[in-house]
């Protein structure tokens, strides 16, 4: 018989029994006699892994062929049965006795009764009583710290674990009643783990939570403490998982953030080096125009002062022109500059939305984001205003070298002070 049929047939007798009692690997129980039974109690005594012993109630042996003729149809008579007790088919009296035996308590029997859960290991999920759903949820969670442990004592059910200067010996022990009531923690942690990014992190954190929950715990009641504390223990190790993403989108954006600032101070410097050769034109213009300008002898009219005027006329001109060019590309400069600090305006306030927990420590690279448009932007209204300087400087020297012109601005700043 195979132990599958094995299983299911101990099941059926079982389930069939009255005042049910174990003793050692063994029950006893009462029957009500039929064909069907009686089959039952062959295949089981014949499969050779099951013996089945029976008596009438007054203790009387009987053999199995002697019970069709000393016990009539629909009476009662008593049954001790030696389930099949082995690693690769288990009838347990209950959750306790199964975590008792072999090693059952870290690794699943292939085929198993629960005998008062009635449950057996081919039944479906959905029949699948709590307790012993609990029992498969730890055992996965069992072969994760196995997988997280630096080595394990098979012969002592240990897992031993290194932290920074430290050392954790877990023996895995554990009775029914120990088991957590939701599974909640054990999927959480299926989760996590079934993702394989940063998976080596991953379980040196959890080691790091297991440290802390069974600080100052004896070593025989570690294991439990684990499962009496797994919401905590859960907490700890995500709290530390969440720091650590942390830290790492913040070096990553940071990196990355450096790299930004960079571009944005290169173009910020652009910004002013793009206009620095007309810059220093300025000065120049400003001693040009106070050399070149001659004042206008002689009548007006005269070929002499025609020629002089006309002179002094075209460096004004020039002046003029120059001013101009300069006022347009300072507004060109401008406009790249009002260009960058909205492109970097809008990264900080993604950072501001997206990632509000690392914008403080990012917000050092913005201000000097910051101070450096204020410099190139003062830098430019400080070129405006040279601009403007010279093209009244030329105005000036052009009056004060034409008599005409400059006794016509005296007559208009007098009748101006006048009407004042």
């Amino acid at each position: 018989m195979d132990t599958g049929r094995l299983i299911f047939v101990t099941r059926e007798v079982f389930s069939r029994c009255s005042d049910v009692f174990w003793e050692q690997s063994r029950f006893q129980g009462k029957l009500i006699k039929s064909v069907e039974v009686t089959s039952l109690l062959k295949e089981l005594d014949s499969s050779g892994e099951s013996p089945v012993e029976v008596t009438t109630l007054d203790g009387v042996p009987l053999s199995l062929n002697t019970l069709e003729s000393k016990v009539a149809d629909g009476d009662t008579f008593q049954v001790q049965i030696f389930p099949v007790r082995q690693p690769k088919a288990f009838v347990a009296q209950d959750l306790d006795d199964l975590l008792r035996n072999f090693d059952f308590c870290e690794n699943l029997p292939p085929l198993y009764l629960v005998a008062d859960c009635n449950y057996a290991s081919f039944d479906s999920l959905s029949e699948r009583p709590i307790k012993i759903g609990m029992y498969h949820h730890t055992l996965e969670f069992i072969e994760l710290l196995k997988d997280v442990a630096e080595y394990t004592e098979k012969s002592l059910r240990r897992l031993i674990f290194f932290g920074h200067k430290r050392r954790l010996e877990v023996d895995i022990v554990y009775k029914a009643a120990d088991l957590p009531t939701t599974e909640d923690v054990f999927i959480k942690l299926k989760a996590a783990f079934s993702n394989s990014p940063y998976l080596e992190v991953k379980k040196t954190l959890l080691a790091g939570a297991l440290f802390e929950v069974t600080q100052n715990v004896s070593l025989a009641e570690r294991f439990i403490t684990v499962l009496s504390k797994l919401k905590l223990f859960w907490e700890k190790f995500y709290a530390d998982y969440q720091l650590y993403m942390s830290e790492f989108s913040f070096e990553n954006e940071k990196e990355k953030l450096e790299e930004r600032k960079r571009e944005y101070l290169v173009n910020l410097n652009n910004v002013v080096s793009g206009i620095q050769n007309q810059i220093l034109a300025i000065p120049i213009s400003l001693v040009l125009i106070g050399g070149q300008m001659k004042l206008v002898g002689g009548e007006v009219g005269t070929t002499q002062a025609t020629s002089t005027l006309l002179a002094n006329t075209a460096i004004l001109a020039g002046a003029l022109i120059f001013a101009v060019l300069m006022i347009i590309l300072t507004r060109n400069q401008r406009t790249t500059l009002g260009a960058v600090k909205e492109e970097y305006e809008n990264r900080q306030l993604r950072y501001k939305k997206e990632l509000p927990g690392l914008f403080h420590d990012l917000k050092a690279a913005f201000v000097e984001l910051d101070k450096r448009q204020r410099h190139v932007s003062h830098l430019l209204r400080f070129i405006d205003f040279l601009v403007y300087l010279g093209l009244i400087f030329a105005a000036v020297m052009f009056v004060l070298n034409y008599p005409a012109a400059k006794k016509m601005v005296y007559e208009i700043l007098q009748r101006v002070i006048g009407l004042i």
